[in-house]
């Protein structure tokens, strides 16, 4: 699905994480909408509704296997990165850099994404 997904760029899917730990496997999906995301899961014509529905079938004759969902749908973030590569949110979104250079021996600059998903919260000096 992820392959599909991130061969259509109309999907809504801007970027996504795979995390491994002991017996959890998680996939952090990033969309333009809800509106995408719940279009994307019901379409007939697309990978993910006739799996879930296999799954759903399979998934009540035991419990080896849970899933958890979770949406947050997000109106304006601020992402701020300091001596570390896009991550997250930005990663997904587009890079802009706020202000002018440091001056020498000062921290680093500063880094804000603005997914496009309305205004970010406040601005960086």
């Amino acid at each position: 699905m992820l392959k599909e997904l991130s061969t259509d760029k109309e999907s809504g899917l801007m970027g996504y994480r795979l995390c491994f730990s002991g017996r959890i496997i998680m996939v952090i999906q990033y969309w333009r909408s809800t509106e995408r995301l719940t279009a994307y899961a019901a379409a007939p014509d697309k990978l993910h509704r006739p799996a879930w529905a296999r799954f759903f079938k399979q998934a009540y004759k035991g419990e080896a296997v849970g899933i958890w969902h979770e949406t947050y749908p997000v109106s304006s973030h601020e992402t701020v990165y300091v001596n570390m590569p896009p991550f997250g949110l930005g990663k997904a979104g587009r890079w802009s850099r706020r202000g002018s250079p440091p001056p020498p021996g000062s921290p680093p600059t500063r880094r804000r994404s603005d997914v496009g998903m309305g205004k970010p919260s406040k601005r960086l000096p």
